[in-house]
């Protein structure tokens, strides 16, 4: 009985993390901003405009160091060494 998902037509010891997630999701960032400041639950629905002038620090922090480090990690692990689908 299959449930779906990806054959590999690699070993998966051949086959790098970020390879894989250039193939099912190209162009995607790996570090995404989840726009904390307009969600913040202590809120509600409407921030206050000072929680949510200028710009996020986290956002520009994450593009400038987090997305090329992750981008790092991800080149540097093997398919088979990850447990993919886990949480």
């Amino acid at each position: 009985m299959t449930a779906g998902g990806f054959a590999l037509a690699r070993p998966a010891a051949d086959i790098r993390v970020v390879e894989v997630l250039h193939a099912v999701d190209p162009g995607r960032k790996l570090f995404a901003c989840g726009e904390i400041r307009r969600n913040c639950a202590l809120f509600g629905e409407a921030p206050p405009e000072w929680a949510t002038e200028g710009s996020c620090r986290h956002r520009a922090a994450g593009s400038r160091s987090a997305e090329p480090a992750a981008r790092t990690v991800a080149a540097a692990r093997h398919v088979r060494s990850t447990k993919l689908g886990t949480h």
